[in-house]
């Protein structure tokens, strides 16, 4: 039978030092829904409501970037019919 050592709880690395490729993907997803809301913001001038964005950003759950992008576009063709 294997002994499982534990690590003392002040010796563990931080989770962006120890994933440096996670840390580079959130960086991108971060910038991509950035850029979607400085186009929504731009596209619905004073109808942007940065809480009902943030809301449409999480209603998709964990998906790919370009579909988040088409649920963006969709939220925004939808504010401004409305």
């Amino acid at each position: 039978m294997l002994h499982q050592r534990r690590r003392p709880r002040g010796s563990r690395k931080s989770h962006p030092h120890s994933w440096p490729g996670q840390a580079c993907g959130y960086k991108v997803g971060h910038g991509e829904i950035n850029s979607q809301r400085e186009k929504a913001r731009t596209s619905l001038g004073p109808k942007f409501d940065l809480r009902e964005y943030n809301d449409a950003v999480l209603e998709t759950g964990s998906v790919p970037l370009d579909a988040l992008e088409r649920h963006i576009d969709a939220w925004i063709a939808a504010k401004k019919a409305a």
